[in-house]
């Protein structure tokens, strides 16, 4: 079974790459990618005039491309939003065992949002066996 997993990620890595954004195009290629699937898409957030979907915590955290080489395009993106101010502290309640505020050390938190993969490799993807 072990040896699936390690052909799979195998197979995954050599189809496709995943790209820390580190410049201001390419952070915003990933908020482009993100106003198609939450804004023009799915209808999660309005659309905006810039085409870009922005939030508060584009700010503190990490974005990331993926890319896929047989295709030659950006297929997705997401962010880790770093530090105790993270999006899921306002869907649960403060009692709750994750909230970010119960981790003794919150400010090395991490949350991934804003996971966004566009619809055609939203289908299962075969991959050669």
């Amino acid at each position: 079974m072990k040896e699936n997993y390690s052909q799979l990620l195998c197979e995954i890595g050599k189809r496709f790459a995943f790209i820390e954004a580190n410049s201001v195009e390419q952070i915003n290629l990933c908020k482009e990618l993100r106003h198609k699937i939450y804004c023009e898409e799915f209808k999660w957030e309005p659309e905006t005039t810039s085409g870009l979907e922005i939030t508060r915590h584009d700010e503190l955290a990490r974005h990331y491309l993926m890319f896929d080489r047989t295709e030659g395009e950006f297929i997705g993106t997401f962010r880790i939003i770093l530090g105790a101010d993270l999006p899921i502290g306002k869907l649960l309640g403060e009692d709750h065992i994750l909230h970010p505020a119960r981790i003794n050390n919150y400010s090395s938190n991490g949350e991934v949002s804003r996971f966004s993969l566009l619809r055609k490799y939203r289908t299962p993807v075969l991959l050669p066996r």
